[in-house]
């Protein structure tokens, strides 16, 4: 791998624990927002990230989130599309373990795939 190529992957790798985190941001927000009632179950709440990118949170079942990091000029950006969306954006399951109050990934796109992870979000949506 040349020089070029190597700095050209860590800046893709910093930019997309950058957006992590603020997915995490997100999702703590939403998981707070939620335990004092201010949000109802089953709304998607939204925040604007960096680079017009836009994270959009679902509660899918009690503590594990669906986070979608997407342009904004990205005209599946509804949440009617929301397959259409999976194929096109960051994402990625998000569980928090109360035990030890911390997030852990539970899938990510980029990782397993975009047809596996969208089948398991699927699966999710419907427990």
């Amino acid at each position: 791998m040349t020089k070029a190529q190597e700095q050209e992957t860590k800046r893709h790798g910093d930019y997309l624990t950058q957006l992590l985190d603020i997915a995490i941001q997100v999702a703590e927000q939403d998981r707070t927002e939620r335990l004092k009632g201010t949000i109802p179950n089953g709304e998607s709440y939204g925040a604007i990230a960096p680079g017009n990118l836009i994270v959009r949170i679902f509660e899918r079942y009690s503590n594990c989130y669906l986070i979608v990091a997407y342009d904004s000029s990205n005209p599946s950006g509804d949440v009617i599309y929301l397959p259409k969306l999976l194929d096109t954006a960051y994402a990625w399951i998000l569980k928090y373990d109360s035990y030890h109050a911390k997030w852990n990934v539970k899938a990510w796109n980029a990782e397993t795939g975009n047809r596996l992870f969208s089948r398991l979000a699927h699966r999710l949506a419907k427990e």
